[in-house]
């Protein structure tokens, strides 16, 4: 067998094992749990952020603001971990609850902190109204009457903009199972 036919099936057995690996996490994902509605925002370059430019894309979401002294800097530590790992797998979106302080500048330099890189950890600000209602609504995880309006829970969305599951930052098991699943979309 010449080493062309050689190629072409090993490029099939290839595409087969990824698509194989996606089916799996679709499955042991089991059906989307909500779907996402748009929203748009500013990021920490103080660029317009549309989350439609994700369809097509799974991505993690996670909610905090920069002047948290409890759980976002435990949350933000294992987001920029996981961040390094699996950056060229999914997108990070992490949605400030505290608009009026965390100015794309001041998101700027708490994402540096944390080793977040341009274009695959995304750090958003929007009018408090549409974030309440993002958080509330969209994602299905705080109340907008709640006073913290943070917390340790990871959102996968997958490419279709839907939850597919959540994960607390704050329980190993939990961040097992997600970094299982991540493999499992390489």
């Amino acid at each position: 067998m010449g080493l062309r036919p050689l190629r072409t099936i090993i490029t099939i057995i290839a595409a087969l094992t990824v698509v194989s690996c996606g089916n799996d996490v679709q499955k042991e994902l089991g059906n989307p749990l909500r779907p996402i509605p748009n929203f748009r925002g500013v990021d920490q370059y103080g660029e317009a952020f549309d989350a439609s430019a994700l369809r097509g894309s799974w991505w993690i979401g996670s909610f905090f603001f920069t002047t948290c002294e409890t759980v976002c800097p435990m949350l933000n530590t294992e987001v920029g971990r996981l961040h390094r790992t699996y950056s060229d797998v999914v997108t990070f979106v992490s949605i400030t609850t505290d608009p009026t302080t965390d100015t794309p500048e001041v998101m700027k330099a708490y994402g540096d902190g944390y080793g977040a890189k341009r274009g695959s950890w995304h750090f958003v600000r929007m009018p408090d109204d549409s974030m309440r209602s993002t958080i509330s609504t969209g994602f299905g995880l705080i109340r907008p009457d709640e006073p913290d309006m943070h917390s340790t829970r990871l959102v996968l969305v997958d490419d279709n903009m839907n939850v597919r599951a959540y994960f607390d930052a704050s329980d190993s098991g939990e961040v097992a199972r997600l970094e299982h699943i991540l493999g499992g979309l390489r």
